[in-house]
């Protein structure tokens, strides 16, 4: 029969699960050696120590296959891995060590321990368990845990009972028999596993059971009994040749303990292993191959439930908690019950006799509970206690448990408190609102209800609290007290009222609270001052924060101006009449004086703060001030009967302050003949001060024949009112002049300018001219030409030049009978000298194109004959051309003219310097080049599209490739002024050459055009496509639709035959082109009205006559060739000549 077995969590097992899985097994061998070893833990420990010395103690040890011994096997000692579960061992003999005859070994001096506390475990391998010479069992493989290495014992049998005894709780710690090790973290369960080894099995010995076996744990006969079977299924292989054939003992082990779909063990240490991990698998077949010849006894008489062992645990209960104490409870009343658990630590079942309760006050304590009449091994049930005090004072009992179990009996010591019903009170707390100090508030009531309405007082701890009860006392109960809270200081004031029962002497509290405070007026700023600021004027406004820092609200009763001044000052505020306590509010003040000095005034603040009334002080300065103008012209108008006479206007600043004159202007009149028909010049300056005049100088530039020239004169200054202006005009003249002054530039001292004119028209009124030169340097001036004097008619010229008889500036007037032209010049040192003008300069073109070429002009302003030569230089000398350069011998006031083609070859800014030079003298000139180098426009192909006549409905689309300078992307857009029913397919080309799809669907009869414009976003060159096309469609239509004549003779003509042709579309058919075709065409005329557009529905006749030239059937037919749809029209024409 099977030995009772504890719980599964209980046994060190592991079932043939995964490494991770054998974590749980290793915590049951934890418990369970625990469990067996009471309090003291494992004889076993795998803390580090002191390394042990090179010379260790004696060591001998016995291999025995069941009682044989084994010669020739190989013994090797190992200390276990620290890496893990299952992890490699590590092996501690260096050399070989081999069983003699008669299976004995000596381990002395042949190992180091790494300390020691470290476990360690010998196993034997191979060997001839007593059979013929040379036998070699390699099968077997038989193990011995020895334990800790620093006490192992003097000597050892190793045969399959220890093997058992060592694989079954290593199993979770075991992956072969050189593979036994655990991590840090549970080399406790390790040791403890070691332990249980010991006492499965004696190593003195090699039987079972083992020594040392803890209080209260047995190695049952029944357990004893399965190691032994256990141990005899093994022998039969360990006491074979090895071979694993399925008749033989070791191959059939090996075949019962093959994982599935994997592979057979080699040796008997590994079948062991499997079983241990699989107790369930193959119970009955392994214990079929028990030998008829036992080597250990006693065993099983039949096959056990399952393969698993391990020892019994006497049956121990425990009480948690192991006391209990209830809090102070009402007489009569239960307080919560308390749970006490009962637990059966053992591996059988405990009986329970009784569960009662005893001691002093047995009837203030009761019980019920769950567990029967007994508790399984490792069960567990639960005891309720309660307490119902009959009495004041501390109450007491004991719980008693009567059991089998081995620390029977169970006592739980029971403990309560009963107190007398407490007095009620409600609410059970007082909290008194915020109170003004000095006032009391409103009572707060407390009811009071004692056991049996007894009497109670009423007290307030401390005395001196301000707070008062009334009354003090009720002589039955329930009543009502009520408190009272009188604040003398600001701040929470606290108290405890306490209320005894004059019978019972119990008492109960009631906290009470309350906050005493007052409002605090408190300004950011007590006075304010403005700046000077100007009568009329604001200055910028300024705040005063208003807080209230007490803890009552502030009540505002006025918040006013007052002083002397209270009109120079505004007053705003956002306090209305109340600010909460710890608020603030903003009181906003504007000064605007209304005279000029110190202006003053006070704020005044009324409220129910300490202190009322707050004041707050104002003061500013109001300053006169100064006006700007009004600034006057005078006189307002001027007329003028003669250029450059000058006339003058006055300006006045009427004001007190000085004024800014911004501009002084005058505006063009209405003459054709001068830039500007009028000038002026003045000595005002950009201030005009108070009450100050500054002259405005005008002069007419031109006078006309034709008309009144009409300007203005305009002032701009700082007053309030402007501009101001005044009237030009010119009386209409008997003659035309433009009177611009006349500059002549710069020449040599002796030489004589190129001359200058001053056009005189007198059409129609007619009239002569007289003219004089006058001034500082007169005769510098020439009057070449006087301009016919009296008898200017029409038109007349005064020439004039200009020979300088000193270096500098020289004036002079030309003095007309209407009026005068300034003239000035400049005088320059007698010899070579010229002057270059390059009116193109600077110069664009498209890069890789020639621009066109440009004119350079060299004027001789010097005394000499000039031998001129052209160069071109600098960075980009090459993209400049110079072409027909000037030649040798350019005289006196003389001029050349010269081109300047320019190439650019890149795009941007070009540039090259043009030097002109004498090349007898060795004067020189410089003229800077520059020039822009642009892309050229876009291009697109075709550059229009017509899409001729497109019916109303329809649509018609045509690709346009657009392509642009360096693959430039382009903006395509269409024209927004041009005709509906346009579009194209896109707005824009990422990369150039690009096509795109335009397309014409109109929306109305008749012509239609708009363009696409698109522009290079790189150079902002731009091109355009035209498009067009004509909505609607002509249509041609004949009646009779063909003409056939009558026979007739030769030489004669039919009278004529008249054919409609009528526009039968929606479009306008062009003037069509109409022709006679055919064999015989020129027997056959045509006339038609069909000369211009027709309409639609509109229609034109043609007439077609017979005049046969020779006899027979003859044809030929009209073609009508158009834009009509059906396009050309044949009319058929035949006829017979006799």
């Amino acid at each position: 029969m099977a030995a009772p077995r504890v719980a599964l969590d209980k046994v060190p097992m592991v079932p043939y699960f995964p490494r991770s899985a054998y974590k749980i097994a290793a915590a049951a061998v934890l418990l369970l050696s625990l469990a067996l070893s009471g309090c003291g833990g494992s004889r076993y420990s795998t803390s580090a120590t002191t390394t042990i010395a090179t010379t260790p103690a004696t060591v001998q040890g016995s291999v025995h296959g069941g009682m044989v011994p084994v010669s020739g096997a190989t013994i090797q000692m190992y200390a276990v891995g620290t890496t893990g579960d299952g992890s490699p061992a590590t092996a501690l003999l260096a050399q070989s060590i081999t069983s003699d005859s008669s299976g004995d070994f000596t381990l002395t001096g042949q190992y180091t321990c790494p300390s020691s506390s470290t476990l360690v475990y010998v196993t034997a391998t191979g060997g001839n368990p007593g059979l013929a010479s040379g036998t070699n069992n390699t099968a077997s493989v038989l193990i011995g845990a020895l334990g800790a290495c620093g006490s192992l014992p003097s000597s050892f049998i190793m045969n399959e009972v220890t093997t058992v005894a060592a694989i079954w709780p290593l199993a979770t710690f075991m992956s072969s028999p050189r593979a036994i090790g655990s991590s840090t973290s549970d080399a406790s369960a390790l040791s403890a596993a070691f332990t249980l080894a010991s006492e499965f099995a004696n190593i003195n010995t090699g039987l079972a059971p083992g020594t040392n076996i803890p209080t209260g744990t047995t190695i049952s006969t029944a357990t004893v009994d399965e190691i032994n079977t256990l141990a005899d299924i093994l022998s039969a292989c360990v006491d074979s040749t090895g071979t694993s054939s399925s008749t033989t003992p070791c191959g059939q082990l090996f075949a019962l303990t093959t994982p599935t779909s994997g592979t057979a063990p080699k040796t008997i240490a590994a079948a062991a292993l499997f079983i241990a991990q699989n107790p369930t698998e193959n119970v009955e077949p392994l214990f079929a191959l028990l030998p008829s010849s036992t080597p250990f006894t006693p065993k099983l008489s039949g096959a056990p439930v399952d393969w698993s062992i391990h020892p019994s645990v006497a049956a121990m209960l425990t009480a948690t908690p192991t006391s209990i104490s209830f809090p102070s409870t009402t007489i009569g009343s239960a307080a919560t019950a308390k749970i006490v658990t009962l637990n059966n630590t053992g591996t059988t079942a405990i009986t329970l006799s009784s569960i009662s309760i005893t001691g002093t006050n047995v009837g203030d304590f009761t019980q019920s509970h769950t567990c029967g009449s007994s508790i399984a091994a490792g069960g567990s049930c639960t005891i309720t206690v309660g307490f119902t005090p009959t009495v004041s004072g501390t109450r007491s009992a004991v719980l008693q448990i009567g059991s089998n179990a081995s620390n029977a009996p169970t006592l739980l010591a029971l403990t309560g408190t009963g107190h007398a019903q407490p007095i009620a009170i409600s609410p059970a707390a007082l909290t008194f609102p915020l109170t003004s100090t000095g006032t009391s508030s409103t009572p707060l009531s407390l009811t009071i209800s004692a056991p049996g309405g007894d009497a109670v007082t009423a007290s307030i701890t401390p005395a001196s609290s301000p707070f008062t009860l009334s009354p003090a006392f009720c002589s039955k109960t329930p009543c009502q007290i009520a408190a009272t809270f009188t604040p003398t200081v600001t701040g929470t004031a606290s108290a405890s009222i306490t209320i005894t029962d004059k019978t019972s002497g119990e008492s109960s509290t009631v906290a009470v609270t309350g906050t005493g405070g007052q409002p605090s007026l408190s300004l950011s700023s007590t006075s304010l001052s403005f700046p000077a600021t100007n009568v009329g004027s604001s200055a910028s406004t300024q705040s005063v924060t208003l807080t209230n820092s007490g803890t009552e609200p502030l009540a505002i009763s006025s918040i006013t101006l007052a002083g002397t001044n209270p009109g120079d000052f505004a007053l705003s505020n956002a306090c209305g009449s109340s600010v909460a306590a710890k608020g603030s509010c903003t009181l906003t003040i504007g000064f605007t004086p209304t005279a000029a000095g110190s202006r003053a005034a006070s704020i005044q603040i009324t409220s129910n703060a300490p202190g009322s009334p707050a004041t707050i002080l104002l003061a500013g300065t109001g300053v006169a001030v100064a006006t700007e103008g009004p600034v006057t012209l005078s006189p307002a108008s001027l007329t003028f009967t003669e250029f450059g006479i000058p006339q003058s206007v006055t300006v006045q600043n009427n004001g007190t302050a000085a004024v800014t004159i911004s501009s002084i202007a005058v505006s063009n009149g209405s003459s054709s003949y001068a830039q500007t028909d009028y000038a002026q010049t003045n000595n005002c300056g950009t201030s005009l001060a108070a009450q100050s005049v500054c002259t405005v100088s005008v002069s007419a530039l031109v006078i006309d024949s034709s008309a009144a020239l009409n300007g203005t004169l305009s002032v701009t200054a700082s007053d309030s009112v402007t501009p101001h202006t005044a009237s030009l005009t010119t009386q209409q003249s008997t003659v035309t002049i433009d009177g611009s002054p006349i500059d002549f530039g710069a020449w040599a001292i002796g030489t004589t300018s190129t001359q200058k004119n001053l056009l005189v028209l007198t059409y129609p009124n007619g009239g002569g001219i007289s003219d004089s030169i006058t001034g500082p340097d007169a005769s510098d001036f020439i009057l070449v030409s006087n301009g016919d004097g009296a008898g200017c008619i029409i038109q007349c010229t005064v020439v004039m030049a200009f020979m300088p008889s000193a270096l500098g500036t020289r004036n002079a007037t030309l003095v007309t009978s209407y009026g005068n032209v300034p003239l000035s010049g400049i005088g320059n040192p007698a010899g070579p000298s010229f002057v270059v003008t390059d009116t193109s300069n600077p110069y664009t073109a498209t890069i890789n194109e020639a621009g066109s070429p440009l004119p350079v002009t060299v004027l001789n302003n010097g005394s000499a004959s000039l031998n001129l030569t052209e160069t071109i230089s600098g960075p980009n000398a090459s993209e400049f051309t110079l072409t027909n350069p000037c030649t040798n011998g350019l005289a006196p006031a003389a001029t050349c003219t010269f081109d300047i083609t320019f190439s650019p070859l890149q795009v941007g800014t070009r540039s090259a310097v043009l030097t002109v030079t004498d090349s007898t003298s060795g004067v020189q000139q410089t003229v800077a080049l520059t020039g822009s180098g642009q892309f050229p426009p876009p291009s697109a192909s075709p550059s229009s599209v017509n899409f001729g006549n497109i019916q109303l409905g329809s649509t018609s689309s045509a690709p346009i490739t657009l392509s642009a300078p360096a693959n430039h992307p382009l903006k395509i857009v269409l024209w927004s002024g041009g005709s509906p029913g346009f579009s194209v397919s896109a707005s824009s080309c990422a990369t150039t050459p690009c096509q795109i799809n335009a397309t014409f669907s109109p929306t109305s009869t008749g012509s239609a055009s708009t363009f696409v414009q698109f522009t290079d976003t790189v150079s902002s060159e731009q091109s355009s496509v035209e498009l067009s096309g004509i909505g609607g469609i002509p249509v041609i239509s004949l009646s009779p639709s063909s003409i056939a004549f009558p026979s007739r003779n030769i030489g004669t003509t039919s009278v004529a035959q008249t054919v409609t042709l009528t526009n039968t579309g929606n479009a306008y058919l062009n003037t069509p082109t109409i022709t006679l075709l055919g064999t015989n065409s020129t027997d056959f005329t045509e006339t038609n009205t069909c000369t211009s557009t027709l309409a639609p529905n509109a229609s034109c006749a043609i007439s077609v006559s017979f005049a046969p030239q020779e006899a027979g059937s003859l044809s030929a037919s009209v073609q009508i060739t158009s834009n009509a749809s059906n396009s050309p029209v044949t009319l058929p024409l035949t006829g017979t000549a006799n």
